[in-house]
């Protein structure tokens, strides 16, 4: 899986095209400010940034800069200005292509596909052999798995089990889809083989086996891997409570937004997410805001 980062301050915009990426099969990190981008990079390598313009600490070409003095890796500029001369400094900086907004989601997508492949097929050292999140690294090659840099044993269906649901970062994956993947057999509709396995796993990489930080449990639906994991900033996804800079209590439940979203919302004094921004109680992160916020995402995306 291909690994993006993703550094734009408008929270609504990351949600959306985080959604849209990994739909269309790519690991996503969001970052909200150029320096956290930057650390970000340093820390765990990916395959293409997407990277705004307008930034509050520092704009796009600072962190164009700073990433071209130790990096190659392709950078793909959004911008709502329409001037030539923006465009211009950025790629003589070392951004490899330019998207001004308002932009269509399919040209965005086609041109991250074309920004990639392009890249992985002269630097195949980069393609991702590894799985890297805060406190956990699967090595694919080696089928080892490395918790706070020390290595732990995991029996195959553990060891399976883990690296299917890590492989689709955010994706909910059914009891079937998990089954016939780690099993490699029929499902045949009894549960225990599955909440076993992901019993002792929960024991061995997480900090808190009652409350999950990688492998969580979608209650009626199935697993997901936390898309969350090393992005504490980001106030939406798990079941987890997480700081929220904008609300008087310093923080919001995040099993509230996933079991009621709207309701968490309203109790946010922040108002970071509209009511009604959520599309599904149970998908997670929103396909989309309401209002006028943003199109739909098959449609343009709005300058900001």
């Amino acid at each position: 899986m291909y690994a993006i980062l993703l550094v734009d301050d408008d929270r609504d915009l990351c949600a959306l095209l985080q959604r849209a990426l990994e739909a269309a099969g790519y690991s996503v990190r969001c970052c909200l400010t150029g320096h956290e981008g930057v650390r970000a990079l340093a820390a765990t390598p990916c395959q293409l940034v997407v990277l705004d313009v307008m930034l509050p600490d520092m704009d796009g070409f600072a962190v164009v800069q700073q990433i071209r003095s130790r990096s190659t890796v392709p950078i793909l500029m959004l911008t709502a200005r329409e001037d030539s001369a923006s465009k211009v400094r950025g790629l003589q900086l070392g951004a490899d292509d330019y998207l001004s907004k308002p932009f269509e989601m399919e040209e965005l997508l086609a041109r991250v596909a074309a920004l990639i492949r392009r890249y992985t097929r002269l630097n195949t050292a980069d393609v991702q052999h590894k799985l890297v999140f805060d406190g956990l690294v699967i090595d694919l090659d080696a089928r080892c798995v490395l918790r706070n840099g020390e290595p732990v044993e995991l029996l195959a269906k553990e060891y399976a089990l883990l690296t299917t649901c890590a492989q689709h970062q955010g994706q909910i994956l059914t009891k079937k889809q998990i089954y016939e993947a780690v099993w490699q057999a029929e499902y045949a509709y009894d549960d225990s083989n599955i909440m076993a396995t992901s019993s002792r796993l929960r024991k061995i990489i997480e900090p808190d086996p009652a409350l999950p930080t990688y492998v969580q449990t979608v209650k009626g639906l199935g697993y997901r891997f936390n898309r969350e994991v090393g992005n504490a900033d980001y106030h939406m996804g798990d079941d987890r409570a997480l700081p929220c800079t904008g609300c008087r209590a310093g923080r919001c439940s995040r099993k509230a937004l996933v079991s009621a979203p709207q309701a968490a919302v309203s109790g946010c004094s922040a108002r970071r997410y509209p009511a009604g921004a959520y599309a599904s109680s149970r998908a997670g992160p929103p396909l989309r805001p309401n209002g006028p916020y943003l199109l739909p995402l098959q449609r343009a995306v709005h300058p900001v």
